[in-house]
């Protein structure tokens, strides 16, 4: 089945350059000229945005005719050291020069800024899947695109800005680990409570406050979860207090998803609106680590759907809270980037690239495909002080396979991620999770509790499942009356809700010693965890559960 997978790719293309400047627009023109030239007997072109984006912070620039040209500086001076810039190219140039916007930054170890540009790219015959061609090509003459930049800057990557989701089955064949479902009215109930074993239960400290949790996700609508508190609240104490005036709200909800981003997300994948998923995952980090201060941002769009570009610009939100923030950040990234896994790689451009002489696979691994991310995360896990830690789902396309899971997607699948792959009520691998651990590198994966899909017949049970919020005045139904929301719960599986269950517990572990580093915390994290008797999931088990109180 890995080589089956249906791919929803933007026609926009990440290139990621290092510089010696602080601002990367005195090399663009040239850059721009060169992946014109270099595409063009290819039959592709370099082409403008087709929608504005929304100008950002720090510093906004236009592209106005022939030339990329700084227009105006807002808050921050480029000149000065910064180690990060944010612009924009709001309309596309008379030139038809493509430039879509980008990120700057300096990683703390590093002496050059990283650049992550976007170009959009089309074909100019009927050529299928520009933007994959394109990539490839460009990998393929970087020494010789190089030799003609200055010489204090190199392209370092270019990759496709792949489609990203949190779960819906459309972006590939095989996932997700299933529908939102209601749960059952059970009298009495007030919460669902995650349990875990005592050697687990000990990290969790009374304080906890400077420990920020970043939920890189979608976004509820804030009304929806404040009647569905007033409606339900004598059954939902945690709805209660997540919502407007609780006693453990969430800090802020940001927005990041801008309108190039949005549009790209919003393609062919409409598989069910899933605004709730962000606040599902909230709630659970809320429940483990109730002290963490929680902070939820839109990468997603309503239907769970986003790009490269827009978990980038979430991970730019990080950076930012970073300057000012005291204390460790935990970045809950329950979603997964559609790269195609190693497998699915090699057949993709063995097919792409026959007819172009000299082009071949320009990536081997899913990290190559993924190069852009994988510096901007790296740059963060860099910061000096207090750690960042990423946490990341490991995806749900094994489902279908007949012998073992599928590697962990990316992010999961980076050394600067702890991956998650999800547990049965029983501690087994659930059906359709990925591994939590690549087979070559060193041990960063773990598993726990991300419940399995009902059984055939038994969709409106109790199941085996995760329990946690849900705001919606109903539930997503192909057939029939959709089911009403009576309780703000709703019971849910999936990697992306195992993923949460250990940033919580690695939200504690942080609250009880801020001084551990990103990588003694993982491996703290593991350290909790067991060997597992079925080795396909490649990773410790993280006995966890939850119990109605």
């Amino acid at each position: 089945m890995a080589d089956k997978e249906v791919l929803f790719v933007p026609n926009e293309l990440l290139i990621s350059i290092r510089h010696a400047t602080p601002s990367p627009w005195p090399y663009l023109d040239r850059l721009t000229a060169l992946l014109g030239k270099t595409l063009q007997p290819f039959g592709l072109r370099v082409t403008p945005p087709t929608l504005p984006r929304p100008p950002r912070h720090d510093a906004v620039y236009e592209d106005t005719g022939a030339s990329v040209q700084e227009m105006r500086r807002a808050t921050s001076d480029t000149d000065s050291g910064d180690d990060k810039v944010s612009y924009t190219s709001k309309q596309p140039s008379a030139s038809g020069r493509g430039l879509l916007g980008g990120w700057t930054f300096r990683p703390a170890t590093d002496e050059l800024f990283h650049s992550v540009l976007r170009y959009g790219v089309a074909a100019t015959d009927a050529q299928t899947q520009p933007v994959l061609v394109g990539a490839a090509v460009i990998t393929a003459r970087l020494k010789q695109l190089n030799t003609h930049m200055a010489e204090d800057v190199r392209i370092s990557s270019a990759v496709p800005n792949w489609a990203m989701s949190g779960e819906p089955s459309g972006y590939v064949v095989g996932g997700p680990g299933g529908r939102p479902t209601p749960e059952p009215n059970l009298p009495g109930i007030s919460r669902w409570h995650f349990v875990f074993s005592d050697a687990v239960a000990k990290v969790a400290p009374p304080g906890g406050e400077e420990v920020l949790v970043v939920v890189l996700d979608t976004s509820p609508d804030l009304q929806e979860v404040d009647s569905a508190a007033a409606a339900f609240g004598g059954h939902n104490s945690l709805l209660v207090e997540l919502a407007t005036g609780g006693t453990h709200p969430v800090a802020s909800w940001e927005d990041v998803l801008g309108e190039v981003d949005y549009a790209a997300a919003h393609g062919p994948n409409e598989e069910y609106l899933m605004r709730d998923h962000g606040l599902f995952v909230a709630g659970i980090i809320r429940d483990i680590a109730p002290a963490c201060t929680l902070r939820v941002v839109r990468v997603l769009s309503d239907w769970g759907g986003g790009c490269l570009t827009s978990l980038i610009a979430g991970l730019e939100y990080v950076h930012d809270l970073a300057q000012t923030h005291q204390g460790p950040i935990v970045v809950n990234l329950s979603l997964t980037v559609k790269a195609p896994v190693r497998a699915a790689l090699g057949h993709l451009y063995k097919g792409l690239l026959q007819g172009h002489e000299g082009i071949t696979n320009p990536y081997t691994t899913p990290e190559d495909a993924s190069l852009p991310l994988l510096d901007v995360m790296r740059g963060l896990t860099a910061r000096q002080g207090f750690p960042i830690l990423f946490v990341a789902a490991a995806g749900n396309d094994s489902g279908t396979l007949r012998g073992n899971p599928l590697e962990p997607r990316v992010p999961a699948a980076y050394e600067t991620t702890l991956g998650v792959a999800a547990l049965n009520a029983a501690g087994q691998r659930a059906s359709y999770s990925n591994r939590g651990d690549e087979a070559d590198q060193v041990l960063n994966g773990i598993a726990t509790f991300g419940g399995a899909p009902p059984a055939a017949g038994d969709e409106a049970g109790a199941g085996d499942a995760v329990r946690g919020l849900f705001s919606a005045p109903a539930f997503p139904s192909d057939a029939g009356s959709p089911p009403a929301n009576t309780t703000g719960w709703a019971q849910w599986v999936g990697t992306s809700f195992a993923t949460p269950v250990i940033s919580g517990v690695s939200a504690n572990l942080l609250a009880a010693d801020p001084t551990l580093t990103t990588a003694q915390v993982m491996a703290t994290v593991i350290g909790l965890a067991a060997p597992m008797a079925d080795p396909t999931l490649q990773c410790n088990g993280l006995t966890a559960s939850q119990i109605p109180i």
